[in-house]
């Protein structure tokens, strides 16, 4: 190292003054690119970062605040459209699927729900069926097992178990 600078000292000094500045304005240039590049372009980049994360993350609680609030809202209106209801659950299940054109084999209490059979039919009818359970009386599906039926659309209801909204 000590060797190093004796030379660089002497092709210094061999220079003229006008390269010497025009190497000391480099030196000055290259040094501020380095500090711009290597410091402060990352920060300032890591602090864009941060802000946007931040964003992200305020959206995200608010979106998580707002679907919490909805869910509170829809139990309380489940409870309520149950409470509302005086009708026994089997007859409930029994009155909407006679609505809904579906044959009931068998409703049979299990615990707090209540499994129940159909005879083969239209898969858009249970569909709205169990929409409509589901909206007017805050049934909820704890279980279903079904399988595709002999003729196109038509599916076959091996179990279905529901409960009550209100039986959380």
């Amino acid at each position: 190292m000590k060797q190093l600078s004796p030379k660089i000292k002497s092709w210094w000094l061999s220079l003229s003054k006008r390269e010497q500045n025009l190497m000391a304005i480099l030196a000055i240039a290259l040094g501020i690119f380095v500090i711009y590049f290597g410091m402060v372009q990352p920060a300032i980049s890591s602090v864009e970062s941060a802000r946007s994360r931040a964003a992200s993350e305020r959206a995200l609680l608010t979106w998580v605040e707002n679907q919490a609030n909805q869910i509170v809202s829809l139990r309380r209106s489940s409870d309520q459209i149950s409470a509302d209801n005086s009708i026994p659950f089997n007859q409930m299940i029994n009155n909407s699927s006679q609505q809904y054109g579906l044959k009931l084999i068998r409703v049979q209490p299990r615990d707090d729900s209540y499994q129940v059979w159909f005879e083969p039919t239209s898969f858009n009818q249970f569909v709205d069926f169990i929409d409509y359970l589901q909206s007017q009386y805050g049934i909820r599906i704890e279980a279903l097992e079904l399988s595709r039926g002999n003729q196109p659309g038509l599916v076959e209801i091996k179990r279905l178990q529901m409960t009550s909204g209100r039986l959380q």
